[in-house]
């Protein structure tokens, strides 16, 4: 008699949903995040630590499947596998008709960088995973280094909680007009200004990189007296609102 094995399967929690639904070839609902190192990347050993990291994180094993009403996850035995980067970034990995794990993991002489279709993890969880990958990378490239001290690699959270679904556990509720610090209320029908861009041929994606001194950033943001992350996303606030017609400049 033959047994079957049990397929492992999740729901999707309630955040990731809408991402299978709405993703298309023009918004692929891909997200990327990487690490820059003081040295060009070893592919094998990198290869080793993706293998290490995946034991920790079972269910980015995990591929995309259509249910009657629903998507779900459905463990895989699927091996992920390290590439040398070529793609263009954020192409589509969530293809209907195919059954792929849905993150890729990439390297750049020094940089390593994972992409992530945003229904597997949001980006908290890509954080830890890509955390995981460059301290496992680093133990097996650097061991000598740490004379027997080897760090421990500290979430602030216990493993289970990778598996939270963050919407359902920071949620509460929508906040009525007037009940809250702020009224959120704008007037009704006022349409949000749209970016307008070139469209790149095959819906591709353009980066340009640039590098800058971390210190002199801060010092910048302290004398504005804001955090660097709040002084960077005004700067991108700005440099939109400078580019907007002028008869559009009061639009939300």
């Amino acid at each position: 008699m033959t047994h079957r094995k049990r397929v492992e399967w999740a729901r999707l929690d309630n955040a990731s949903k809408i991402f299978p639904a709405v993703r298309s070839s023009k918004d692929t609902k891909v997200f990327r995040l990487s690490c820059e190192l003081t040295e060009d990347v070893d592919e094998a050993l990198l290869q080793h630590a993706l293998d290490l990291t995946m034991e920790s994180f079972p269910l980015f094993r995990s591929v995309l499947r259509r249910g009657v009403f629903w998507y779900y996850l459905e463990i895989s035995e699927l091996v992920p596998s390290v590439e040398k980067e070529s793609h263009p970034i954020c192409a589509p990995i969530y293809l209907g008709d195919r059954r792929n794990l849905l993150f890729r993991v990439f390297y750049f002489h020094n940089r390593i960088s994972i992409e992530v279709f945003h229904a597997l993890t949001d980006g908290a969880g890509a954080v830890t995973f890509l955390q995981s990958l460059v301290y496992e990378y680093l133990l097996l490239k650097q061991r000598e280094e740490f004379s027997g001290a080897i760090p421990k690699l500290d979430f602030k959270s216990p493993v289970s909680s990778k598996m939270d679904d963050s919407f359902e556990k920071h949620f509460t509720g929508i906040t009525e007009p007037g009940q809250g610090d702020d009224d959120w209320t704008r007037p009704g029908g006022e349409r949000a200004y749209q970016i307008k861009g070139v469209k790149l041929g095959e819906n591709r994606t353009k980066l340009i990189e640039g590098s800058m001194s971390v210190r002199s950033l801060l010092d910048l943001s302290h004398k504005y007296n804001t955090s660097l992350t709040i002084f960077l996303a005004s700067l991108l606030l700005c440099s939109i609102h400078e580019e907007m017609p002028h008869k559009k400049k009061n639009r939300p």
